[in-house]
């Protein structure tokens, strides 16, 4: 670290230390100021304005703003604002905002400023570049004062570095110059943006105090409007893809737990090929169940591989279309209740592998789902101790009157809607 170089916590808590007068400060005598924030408003702006404006008008700094258009939470009113310095000082700053093509969410929160002799100071954290992130809100970022003795011809400065990212963003179209056109394309959309977002805050505050059933007849608002988004996605998580895919990779499901089942010699190693077929591992296919994390305690659960087999040998001989969810879900309990990190989710997929019309699969984001659907009587952490085989049958009823609620084909469809709306 250079000599003399310092570093300190900024927050909003005290008067005079806010990240509004950090900026003041450093700006005084800044002769470069980089200003990287994925939001921005123009009461964040004109909390350093004057010193912003006195800078430039003498000549003494340059400046280069980059701001996220992501979600629409940047104010077009600070885009114009930026634009006219750019118009008033056109060889002094410039001006670059998240591209037309970009990938990738624009978040950093970034204040740099340079000095005449190549030292340097550096404001990062949460504070992005409104009147909250500046003075108001509880932020906390870290404050970096390069100190007299920085590398010569910027040899890791910090400063060639904030340029190398620009440059690297800009080439690849995650950023790109604000010109007119786009700055009043983004104003046009960022007006219907914030209309259609005042009328979800309205309906999700009336949701948060509107009395759900306990029993009964689900209430669906909020799923309709959770599967009206999913249809309307057209990528990998709209409800068209992962349909399709659910149908196939339930067939894929079955074919794994047969081999489990079928295999009269199985092995540990043979259980663990095939459970990841079920449950993924890092690098490998996409995984036959759905359930998110299950493959974090793959190799504990191999260890159990003759319960599992045992198990699901005894499900497929009592299994029949009238077997009721309790005692389906009996069988594999009584077989599986010592094996470790195998819970009412494992068990829960095992049984919807085998009839998805019938045996709903029972986790954290089915059960939040649930809870959206006012049945508020199912745990959100379901574990073996909290969850009996009369709780799973009450579970796969109420799942079964929201599926047909929705119009659903199946409890595959219900919970690919469940898992859309926990993401």
């Amino acid at each position: 670290m250079p000599v003399n170089a310092s570093i300190q916590l900024v927050t909003n808590l005290v008067k005079g230390e806010l990240h509004a007068d950090q900026v003041n400060s450093f700006l005084a005598t800044a002769v470069r100021f980089e200003c990287f924030v994925a939001f921005a408003n123009e009461n964040g702006l004109d909390l350093f304005w004057d010193q912003l404006i006195e800078k430039l008008d003498t000549g003494e700094l340059t400046c280069r703003f980059v701001v996220g258009f992501n979600f629409y939470h940047t104010d077009p009113n600070f885009l114009y604002a930026v634009q006219e310095l750019v118009i008033d000082y056109p060889n002094q700053v410039e001006f670059y905002v998240s591209g037309e093509e970009s990938k990738l969410t624009f978040h950093p929160k970034i204040y740099y400023f340079g000095y005449p002799d190549n030292t340097y100071r550096v404001i990062a954290g949460s504070a992005n570049l409104t009147q909250g992130g500046l003075s108001l809100n509880h932020e906390a970022s870290l404050a970096y004062e390069s100190g007299s003795q920085v590398p010569s011809k910027h040899a890791g400065h910090l400063g060639d570095d904030l340029t190398s990212l620009f440059d690297h963003l800009l080439k690849t179209g995650e950023i790109e110059e604000a010109t007119p056109e786009a700055l009043d394309e983004y104003a046009r959309r960022h007006q219907f943006y914030a209309l259609h977002r005042k009328v979800a805050e309205n309906r999700a505050r009336q949701s948060c105090v509107e009395v759900r059933p306990v029993s009964g007849a689900p209430y669906l608002a909020e799923l309709e409007a959770v599967l009206e988004i999913m249809r309307a996605d057209k990528g990998t998580n709209g409800f068209a893809v992962q349909a399709k895919r659910r149908a196939t990779s339930i067939i894929t499901a079955r074919q794994h737990l047969d081999n489990i089942a079928h295999d009269p010699a199985l092995t540990r190693a043979g259980f663990l090929a095939e459970y990841e077929g079920l449950v993924g591992r890092k690098g490998g296919p996409p995984p036959a169940w759905h359930s998110g994390n299950l493959n974090r305690r793959r190799a504990t659960v191999a260890d159990s591989f003759g319960e599992a087999q045992a198990a699901l040998l005894d499900l497929e001989a009592k299994l029949t279309p009238t077997t009721s969810p309790s005692a389906a879900y009996s069988i594999l309990s009584g077989w599986l209740h010592s094996a470790a990190h195998v819970g009412p989710n494992v068990m829960s997929e095992i049984l919807h592998t085998f009839d998805k019309k019938r045996f709903a699969i029972l986790n954290k984001n089915s059960v939040s789902g649930m809870h959206m659907a006012g049945f508020l009587q199912f745990p959100l952490r379901t574990l073996k101790t909290n969850v009996t085989a009369a709780m799973y049958e009450e579970f796969c009823e109420k799942a079964e009157l929201v599926r047909a609620g929705l119009g659903l084909k199946d409890l595959s469809e219900l919970d690919a809607v469940f898992n859309y709306a926990y993401w």
